[in-house]
């Protein structure tokens, strides 16, 4: 406890006045705290029958304490030179001397017990320290009074401070220190009184009234006895009890000096009801089978914690915990049992509880609540927590839950959702008591591995003003691996959050996010069946509304988003696809603001979402750069077993304003979107139904493509605001239909249950439409399969390769005859063989427009064959493109089934992962492998991996490669790092028995391997380093360049030939038998740069990483098959030398 020393003196020079440089006078207060400290510290038993015996003594209340673990400490000295407190009588004077000594030090200096030391009215004192003599007729010299301490109080505001009143203490010291003091006090006295050392009796005695202690008289032995004799060291164990009582619950805690703690914790061995405000020292335990509710404020010292054990309960009504010092304490930890369910039963559950509401609030905590035991957090999961019309402010992590799996009490392979649900919560940073740094992703609340948790009209909100806080660089949610709904919430009756299914718009809390770098950021990391779903909720002022790293199946509907500013930002977004399938992104509200803020804002962008047909549907978007925008591969795949032509859809949105409308943006393989932007099918045309902005006639504002991708766009002809105006036609081709697009609404805004969760009816009849579609689309696929190539893609490339170039005529006879189906390697093969003349491959390319679509392919013919086609047959090749053939016709049925039957099988997915009722993991397995595509078999890949205590999942990703063995480069380099990563994985963290949070710096170092690389692996490594903290991911789209660089076929430039300058290679045997020797050299820089050769089907079968500017690569071809093989030198996107070599062993 800190002392502060009030010396009055009389007037400002005397001797009698305390000096602040004289050591000794500063040694004498010393010596009152050293003194006060060892009387606290030496607690001595009574032997004195009239302290000890059982009349007056309770039962169980002698001491059997030697310390009362309190101590004292010089917080500072203070002179007041006032001739009137000097001389003022605190007995006679109580009132006004304690008014004027509150005008001397008001109470918001409260950080220690004043000590007022006044003067002496004694004649005899006076005269000595005067040093005029005394003499013994009528010597005078008993002071009015010695001492009178303060008692405390219980103020909520603690306006009052503790006090003592040492009277003339000081100045019988200095009295002392004369020099004769003594000599002539004794003349007039038997002996010199002690009044004038340290008075250490009668400080404690004081300072036990400042600590809620009375007297006791009764016993003489008591440091409470008024007439204690000197060295009085006797308390009652009761006393010493009031003593920390006080500490806890009156003003007298605001003076402990610092932040002590102690680690002895208090425990809760009963019910138990907190209801005057306190200040802790220590942990709080609740231990199982009891209750403790905390109606009050609770104040919690920064290493301090509260722990409730399996089966105890933490009820906060309307309290409040926080913080008793300056930092951060450590929170609640709810302790359970992963391998029990949630469920009470017969009074018992063995997980632990704490229910918040009534406007509860824990403030300034590392973590507010956790459901974890951090020394065994992979066992004592499974805590609930209940928050219902709550607080959680500036805390580091509001809310941690860490993996759980709930299940029925019966059967425990019979999943049930997390029973933890937040309901009208606000989740505030406002700067106040927050250290800045970050913490397991910098979320407010963060969810790991959990499943069904609910928040309901709840609030994360960043209101601090300082734009350089740490503050915004948080999230609202960060989730990863986890399943949680956020949605609004119907309030009928206070403090009652139980909704009907249909609620009136009066009733409706929204749940908002606002001033947040994430409003929302969701990860994926090895648990492809966990999702999201947010609903009925706004975001205002975010970086990014909503994140979404990787999870499939998110459900994004029914919110208004409002982008404006960003400190420290120059491009902001509302919703952030950064891969992930199988999303609903559907009636959203997003309001920009490009003419008032100077920033690059997209409404919705979405990168490498794959090969199924996504959509992006009957959305609104105003006021922004780029309203909705795909980066990356979002598309399928040509010459691979399923729908050629699907991929994102841009369907019934609604474009007002904005500068651009629909964008796709990436040159790499597999970039674009999918090729037909609404179904002409002969009987069933359907248009794409977007309605266009009308802000500014400039170039693509409606649709802008420079991908690598073609586009071709149906509108519906009869409506002005549907046609497409401003594009860019040399890569969108756009076709008038003369029926609308219905564009129907698949979420109803004034119901109150989860869109994402269908009923019965609807459930059902998803299934009938998928299973429809299915049988239709397998018929039409085995079809199409059987005109592709003649039926056999393999035996048509051997016979390619065979032909001689004599044969030219013969070979393009034959590949004419199987036009328009043959696919693009097989168009591919013949264009390397060179027999072809140009004007032949021209023909073949004009014949097959479908397989030659894509500046890819273009590229290819002008880069990649021994006899480039020039510019102008290029031209003619990208203008064909939209010439239909029964082929495209055919692709188009595939495209449009497929669509069907991914839309529905999405539907029933979405239902069985976030139904609130039943987690049906059986269902979701089925509905996976139904889709039966390559989304779908990594998707068992990361089942095994997670589920299965000895996984193969490498065995699984080999089997990938066998089921589809024509995948191209890209797609392979993806597979191989996923299977790195997951090995990685397995082998660095998991057989250790980590989790990813325990995983040490040379690890997640590591991981920045595969975070660094493209595409979703590098979206799972880097959400793994995010969640951890190691390091933030915070994507970016990527925007189209100004229309001058707009991507052409006569000006494409992704493969540079003027890089050969710089290279040299010699390859030699040509042809070869039992070795190839590349004799290379790098006349500058190429960094990554490697030596690939494929062969004729473009499959990888040899690479050489190039580390020296200047060296040879040995190829063994013993055991490779004779033909033709194609090689490379690269370095990142650029071709830097090419050509082929003759294997003939």
């Amino acid at each position: 406890m800190n002392l502060r020393f009030i010396i009055i003196h009389y007037d400002e020079n005397e001797p009698r006045n305390f000096e602040s440089n004289n050591q000794n006078h500063v040694d004498f207060l010393q010596l009152i705290v050293s003194d006060l400290n060892d009387a606290f510290t030496d607690i001595q038993p009574s032997s004195n029958s009239d302290c000890t015996s059982e009349t007056i003594v309770p039962t169980g209340t002698l001491n059997n304490q030697p310390d009362t673990r309190i101590q004292f400490y010089l917080h500072d000295i203070v002179e007041v030179v006032d001739p009137n407190l000097w001389d003022a009588d605190i007995f006679l004077d109580h009132s006004s001397m304690s008014d004027a000594l509150d005008s001397i030090h008001p109470p918001s200096d409260n950080k220690a017990i004043n000590i007022y030391m006044t003067g002496s009215e004694c004649n005899y004192d006076k005269r000595v320290l005067l040093n005029t003599n005394p003499t013994c007729t009528n010597p005078d010299w008993v002071s009015k009074g010695l001492m009178k301490g303060r008692f405390p109080n219980q103020n909520l505001n603690f306006s009052e401070f503790l006090k003592i009143y040492a009277f003339d203490a000081f100045s019988k010291y200095k009295a002392h220190n004369n020099g004769y003091y003594c000599h002539l006090y004794s003349q007039c006295c038997p002996a010199c009184p002690i009044s004038w050392q340290s008075g250490v009796d009668a400080y404690a005695h004081e300072i036990g009234h400042n600590l809620g202690l009375g007297h006791a008289n009764q016993c003489p032995e008591s440091i409470m006895d008024q007439e204690c004799c000197s060295g009085a060291r006797f308390l009652y164990d009761n006393q010493l009890s009031q003593m920390h009582r006080s500490l806890g619950i009156t003003n007298a805690r605001n003076v402990v000096r610092d932040c002590p703690y102690s680690p002895e914790p208090i425990l809760i061995t009963k019910d138990s009801v907190l209801n005057l405000n306190i200040r802790l020292y220590q942990d709080l335990i609740i231990k199982s089978g009891n209750t403790l509710t905390i109606t009050c404020k609770v104040l919690m010292p920064d290493d301090a914690k509260i722990i409730v054990e399996p089966n105890a309960k933490l009820i906060i009504d309307g309290g409040k915990i926080t913080n008793a010092c300056n930092g951060l304490w450590k929170g609640i930890e709810v302790w359970g049992d992963n391998e029990q369910h949630q469920y009470t039963i017969n009074y018992i559950n063995q997980q632990g509880k704490v229910h918040l509401k009534n406007g509860a609030i824990i403030d300034g905590a590392e973590i507010g609540i956790a459901t974890y035991n951090p020394n065994e957090y992979n066992r004592n999961t499974g805590g609930i927590i209940i928050a219902e019309d709550a607080t959680f402010k500036n805390c580091k992590n509001a809310v941690f839950l860490f993996p759980y799996q709930n299940f029925y009490p019966n059967n425990p392979s019979q999943l049930r959702p997390n029973l933890s649900r937040f309901d009208n919560v606000e989740f505030i940073a406002n700067g106040e008591n927050y250290n800045s740094g970050v913490n397991y992703g910098t979320g407010m609340v963060v969810l790991w591995g959990v499943n069904g948790v609910r928040f309901r009209g709840c609030k994360f909100l960043n209101l601090d003003e300082n734009t350089e806080s740490s503050n915004w660089e948080r999230s609202g949610i960060t989730s990863l691996d986890a399943n949680y709904t956020v949605t609004s919430l119907c309030v009928t009756v206070p403090g009652v959050f139980n909704p009907p299914f249909s609620c009136p718009p009066q009733n409706i809390v929204r749940s908002k996010f606002e001033n947040l770098k994430q409003g929302i950021w969701a990860g994926k990391y090895s648990d492809p069946f966990k999702t999201y779903t947010v609903e009925n909720s706004d975001f205002i002022g975010n970086r990014t509304g909503i994140l979404n790293a990787g999870v499939d199946y998110a459900t994004i509907v029914l919110n208004n988003f409002e982008i404006t500013t960003f400190p420290n930002a120059d491009t902001l977004s509302a919703i952030a696809v950064e891969t992930g399938t199988g999303f609903a992104i559907e009636q959203n509200d997003i309001l920009g603001s490009i003419d008032i803020n100077n920033n690059e804002q997209v409404g919705i962008w979405v990168r490498n979402s794959g090969i199924e047909p996504n959509r992006l549907y009957n959305n609104k978007i105003t006021s922004t750069s780029y309203a909705t925008l795909a980066n990356g591969n979002n598309r399928s795949i040509p010459d691979v077993a399923y729908a050629p032509v699907d991929g994102l859809l841009f369907e019934c949105n609604e474009y007002v304003d904005n500068f651009n409308d629909i964008v796709a943006v990436g040159t790499s393989d597999g970039d674009g979107v999918k090729l037909h932007q609404g179904t002409n099918i002969l009987g069933e045309e359907v248009p794409a139904g977007n309605k266009f902005s009308d802000y500014d006639n400039h170039p693509y504002r409606d649709i802008n493509n420079p991908s690598a991708w073609p586009m071709i766009y149906f509108y519906y002809e009869n409506e002005s605001i549907e046609i497409p105006e401003f594009y860019n036609t040399n890569n969108v081709n756009t076709e008038g239909l003369g029926y609308p697009n219905d564009c129907d609404a698949n979420y109803n805004p004034s119901n109150n249950y989860l869109s994402s969760v269908l009923t019965h009816i609807m459930l059902d009849q998803q299934k009938d439409n998928f299973n429809t579609s299915f049988v239709q689309y397998s018929s039409v696929l085995f079809s199409y399969n059987q005109l592709i190539d003649g039926g056999n893609t393999n035996s048509l490339l051997e016979d390619i390769q065979n032909a001689w170039s004599s044969e030219a005529w013969e070979l393009y006879n034959g590949l004419i005859a199987e036009s328009p189906y043959l696919s693009t390697t097989a168009i591919k093969q013949a264009a390397q063989t060179g027999i072809l003349p140009n004007e032949m491959l021209l023909d073949l390319c004009v014949a097959n427009p479908e397989a030659t679509m894509g500046y890819q392919f273009i590229d290819f013919l002008k880069d990649s064959i021994p006899n480039s086609l020039p510019v102008y047959m290029l031209d003619i090749i990208v203008a064909n493109w939209s010439t239909q053939t029964p082929r495209g016709i055919i692709e188009l049925q595939l495209s449009k089934l497929n669509e069907e039957k991914h839309q529905s099988a999405s539907a029933v997915l979405r239902h069985y992962m976030n139904d609130t009722t039943n987690y049906e993991m059986d269902s979701i397995r089925t509905w996976t492998a139904k889709k039966e595509n390559l989304p779908s078999l990594y998707a068992e890949v990361m089942d095994n991996f997670l589920y299965v205590e000895d996984p193969d999942y490498g065995g699984l990703m080999d089997d990938i490669l066998i089921d589809y063995d024509n995948l191209p480069d890209y797609i392979h380099a993806l597979h191989y790092d996923y299977h790195g990563l997951l090995d990685f994985v397995f082998q660095n963290i998991t057989t250790s028995g980590l989790s990813i949070l325990e995983a040490d710096t040379t690890d997640l170092e590591s991981l920045k391997y595969y975070a660094n690389k493209q595409g979703w692996p590098a979206v799972i490594a880097s959400g793994i380093l995010h969640f951890t903290g190691y390091e933030l991911f915070d994507p970016l789209p990527e925007l189209p360049g100004p229309p001058q660089q707009y991507r052409r076929a006569q000006n494409s430039d992704k493969f540079s030939l003027n890089d050969e300058q710089f290279v040299s290679l010699l390859v030699y045997p040509n042809p070869a038998q039992v070795m190839v020797i590349f004799e290379y050299e790098l006349k500058k820089n190429y960094p990554d740069a490697k030596l690939m050769i494929y062969d004729v089907s473009g499959k990888l079968q040899k690479d050489f990483m190039i580390n020296r500017y200047k060296g040879q690569k040995i190829w063994d071809t013993r055991q490779v098959a004779n033909g033709i093989y194609m090689y490379y030198i690269q370095s990142g996107d650029k071709i830097l030398k090419n050509g082929k070599v003759t294997i003939n062993n």
